[in-house]
C-alpha cells in the first residue's frame, strides 16, 4: 500500500528526529530523498521548553488551560499559538506538497504532534479543537485529498 509505486514524495520537519524518520520512510518505499520544510517543525514553546506542567502553571498561572482552549494564545517567551502552527503547516501542505503529487499518488509527511493535529483538523472540521485530536507517538495518520470533497481522514 505504501510502496514507491504509490508514494511519490516524502516531506519532513527539519528537526533531527523527523529527518531520521523521513530518511527511513524514503528508503523503505524506494523514493529518492525527501524535502524538509521549516513550516513542518514542532510548535515553538517559548519559555515553556523543558518545563513540567507544574512548572508551567507556577510560571504562568492558567497559561496551559488558556493555551488548550484558545487557539490564538501565544505562551510567553516567543512561543507560537495553535493557529500559528495551523497556518504555516496548511500553507505548505496546500502550496507545495499537494501540487507536487499526481492524482492517485501519495506524499508522506514526517512531522510532530501539533503539526499533525493541525493538518488532521483540516479534515475533521473547525469545530474539533486541535488539542483534543489524539495522535499517539510514532503513529500514522492518513488523509485523502479529493478535489471535490477536500480532505478526509
Amino acid at each position: 500500500h505504501w510502496s514507491g509505486e504509490r508514494v511519490q514524495s516524502v516531506w519532513s520537519s527539519p528537526m533531527t528526529r523527523a529527518v531520521y524518520g523521513a530518511r527511513c520512510v524514503a528508503d523503505a518505499v524506494g523514493v529518492d530523498g525527501f524535502a524538509t520544510r521549516e513550516s513542518f517543525r514542532e510548535i515553538a514553546r517559548g519559555s515553556w521548553v523543558r518545563k513540567t506542567p507544574e512548572e508551567i502553571e507556577a510560571a504562568t498561572p492558567g497559561g496551559m488551560a488558556t493555551f488548550l482552549s484558545d487557539p490564538t494564545y501565544r505562551p510567553p517567551g516567543g512561543a507560537e499559538s495553535i493557529d500559528d502552527v495551523r497556518a504555516r503547516a496548511l500553507a505548505t501542505l496546500t502550496d507545495e506538497v499537494l501540487p507536487s503529487i499526481a492524482p492517485g499518488r501519495a506524499a508522506v509527511l514526517v512531522s510532530h504532534l501539533y503539526v499533525t493535529r493541525a493538518i488532521l483538523s483540516s479534515a475533521m472540521g473547525p469545530t474539533v479543537p486541535i488539542p483534543s485530536i489524539d495522535v499517539p507517538t510514532a503513529s500514522i495518520s492518513a488523509l485523502v485529498f479529493d478535489e471535490t470533497d477536500g480532505p478526509v481522514v
